[in-house]
C-alpha cells in the first residue's frame, strides 16, 4: 500500500492504536520529518535540530501528526589520527583501533 503524501493532523485521546483512516487496529510505523526544513524562498539554518514524529498507518499508508517533536541527541565524533606521518605520506589509512571494553 503506497504512503499516502498528506499528512492529517489529529489531536489523541485516551490509547491512539487504532488508524483514523481505516480503521487497523495494530498500531502504527513512524517516520521522521525535519522541522527546520525551509518550505518556501526564504532559508534559514538553526543549530537546534526538530523533527516531526509522523505516524504511519502500515494497512491504509494514511500518515498522522500528533503533535510530537522530538530534538535527537547531538552524537560526539570520534576522530583517530595517524599514527605516523609516513602512513598519510603513503595514502594509507591506519589500521582501525581494537576495542578494549572501556567504551
Amino acid at each position: 500500500m503506497p504512503v499516502s503524501e498528506e499528512i492529517t493532523q489529529i489531536r489523541p485521546e485516551g490509547e491512539l492504536h487504532t488508524c483514523p483512516a481505516c480503521g487497523y487496529g495494530y498500531g502504527f510505523h513512524t517516520s521522521f520529518i525535519d522541522a527546520n526544513a525551509a518550505t518556501g524562498p526564504v532559508k534559514i539554518r538553526t543549530t537546534n535540530r526538530v523533527f516531526r514524529v509522523i505516524l504511519i498507518c502500515p494497512e491504509c499508508g494514511a500518515r498522522f501528526d500528533i503533535g510530537w517533536r522530538i530534538q535527537p541527541v547531538e552524537m560526539p565524533v570520534r576522530v583517530q589520527e595517524a599514527e605516523t606521518q609516513s602512513l598519510v605520506a603513503a595514502n594509507r589509512l591506519p589500521e582501525p583501533a581494537r576495542k578494549t571494553g572501556e567504551e
